[in-house]
């Protein structure tokens, strides 16, 4: 029976809780208002020095709130950590400081006690310092005691006179809070440096060469006792000036000390020699200019010479000579190609530009200077006309010129030189002024070809060949005007670009082939003497470039200049 009524009273009173809870789990859906009561504050912290803040983490702060939905409503309380203000921040007064808290316009008051610095110690815990030296803050120990009873290691104090003034004891005042407290330290003796021993632990030095002070030990007696290494000295001559022994002054501050450098002769180890010139005509001298010695020294340096010596400079025979190149005790060999010399001279010689018929390279020939032998230092043979067709290799073609090959892959063709060629003379070169040319190169002419015609209509002209290379047969037609000016006529560039321009001048054998450059608007792009363009501004200009003879021919250039974008 008992059991029975105690679950009689338990059940309604569980469903009371149950629906009690229900109610707070959907009082936020269903528009339950929460308003703040009041609030109120607890100050857990300790004793704050006077002018000093407040630490807000010090405070704790309990809002109450109560939450309405409509029907009924219930109280709530939560920790406010941030949000909250404290008037005043700072503590004015040793004692009680009233202070005011306040969150969301509710206002509450807590009190805060205030402490005043009534005593400090302080104690020097550093070395004796030397007569001048300034006392380190960090070395000493200072300690504030408050009101409260309370104290505490401060670092924000001050000296009266932080200066070691004198030997012995010196009584240093401490300031914080406008409390004081002395401390003693012991002064010393400034260190002075007595004397310096220097030592020198190097290598021998090469006369006129430089002395390493890392080579030197130097080190400093103090008037304390103590001795030092020192990096900072100075040495005088820093040079060693002679052969045998240097005397070399080591200065520290003011005091002084010499020591003994002794350096070696400065001699060459190593010498190298080589032949950089061309070849050189039998019976004449290797020129000196064309061989480069380089000589190394006890010192690890190198340097290029001409005060050598040769023996067997005259080169006596076609192909590789060997030359000996003297230094003293040094003897070095080098090979000289040997050449056999031709005859040359410079009839209807031209300097001139040479182009392929589509203008697709050009070539500039400009006159060397031949080396002349005697008509009787070599032979002249004939070769079979097969052999002369199976060394001609990479004939050109144009109205003005005609190239080709001579070479050979045969070490035993080279028997077959001089020889003599023969070339079928197109029927517009002008007999009187066209000549062979050798060029090895394929761009420099060193010498006109001596030769002549072997028929009577002079379709055959015959010239002699004394080693293999390129040879150009030009007609060289004088006194001609310009024709025609082939050059690429329309330019598109950036601002700020620059562009060559390369005019092909025709014919070749014209007399005077130079022109002249001038722009239509220099605002857009401006051209150098040579037909260099600088474009400046967007828009278009013309380049033009005109003849310097009589001739009147001129081409026009256009130029569009714009910022990458091409014009619609």
């Amino acid at each position: 029976m008992k059991k029975k009524s105690l679950i009689k009273y338990i059940l309604p009173v569980l469903a009371v809780l149950l629906a009690v809870t229900a109610w707070f789990g959907t009082r936020q859906a269903s528009g339950a208002v929460q308003k703040l009561e009041e609030i109120e504050a607890y100050y857990i912290g300790s004793a704050v020095e006077v002018g000093k803040e407040i630490n807000l983490k010090d405070i704790y702060i309990s809002a109450k709130y109560y939450i309405y939905n409509g029907q009924s409503g219930y109280y709530d309380y939560e920790d406010v950590k941030k949000g909250f203000t404290v008037t005043p921040s700072v503590i004015k007064n040793k004692g009680d400081n009233q202070v005011v808290v306040s969150y969301k316009e509710k206002n509450c008051i807590l009190t805060v006690q205030g402490k005043v610095v009534e005593s400090i110690t302080a104690d020097y815990k550093g070395e004796d310092l030397y007569i001048g030296s300034a006392i380190p803050a960090g070395k000493v120990e200072v300690y504030a005691y408050f009101s409260d009873g309370s104290f505490e290691k401060v670092r924000n104090f001050l000296f009266e006179d932080n200066k070691v003034n004198k030997a012995g004891l010196n009584t240093v005042t401490v300031i914080y809070e406008g409390k004081t407290a002395e401390i003693f330290v012991n002064g010393k003796e400034p260190l002075a440096v007595e004397e310096i021993m220097a030592y020198y632990i190097g290598k021998p030095v090469i006369a006129g060469n430089d002395i390493s002070k890392n080579d030197i030990e130097v080190q400093a007696l103090y008037n304390d006792g103590t001795i030092k290494q020192i990096k900072n000295f100075n040495i005088s001559p820093s040079v060693a000036e002679q052969e045998g022994e240097n005397d070399i002054t080591v200065t520290y501050g003011n005091i002084e000390t010499v020591i003994q450098v002794y350096a070696e002769a400065r001699y060459v180890t190593e010498m190298r020699a080589r032949y950089i010139g061309p070849g050189v005509i039998v019976g004449k001298k290797v020129p000196k200019e064309e061989i480069e010695v380089i000589v190394s020294y006890n010192d690890g340096s190198d340097e290029a010479i001409d005060s050598y010596e040769l023996y067997g400079d005259e080169i006596l025979f076609e192909g590789e000579n060997m030359v000996l190149v003297y230094l003293d005790a040094f003897m070095e060999e080098i090979i000289v190609p040997g050449v056999i010399g031709f005859t040359a001279n410079y009839d209807n010689a031209i300097s001139n530009y040479f182009t392929s018929p589509d203008y697709s390279y050009y070539t500039e020939v400009t006159l060397g200077m031949p080396m002349h032998v005697e008509q009787d230092k070599f032979m002249l043979r004939k070769s079979d006309e097969d052999m002369v067709e199976y060394v001609v290799q990479r004939v050109v073609f144009t109205d003005q010129f005609i190239g080709f090959d001579l070479f050979y892959d045969d070490d035993e063709m080279v028997l077959e030189f001089p020889m003599a060629m023969k070339v079928t003379v197109p029927d517009e070169f002008d007999p009187e002024t066209f000549g062979v040319y050798y060029t090895p190169n394929k761009a420099t002419i060193m010498a006109k070809v001596d030769g002549e015609f072997t028929d009577e209509e002079q379709t055959e002209y015959e010239f002699i060949v004394y080693e293999p290379g390129t040879y150009i047969l030009v007609n060289a037609v004088s006194n001609r005007l310009v024709e025609e000016i082939i050059v690429q006529t329309e330019v598109e560039l950036k601002e700020n670009r620059s562009f060559s321009l390369n005019p092909v001048v025709f014919p070749l054998s014209a007399e005077n082939r130079e022109v002249s450059f001038w722009s239509s608007d220099e605002d857009v792009a401006t051209v150098s003497p040579n037909g260099k363009i600088r474009t400046h501004s967007e828009g278009t200009c013309e380049i033009w470039i005109e003849a310097k003879d009589d001739s009147g021919v001129f081409v026009i250039v256009t130029v569009e200049v714009n910022n990458g974008k091409k014009r619609k």
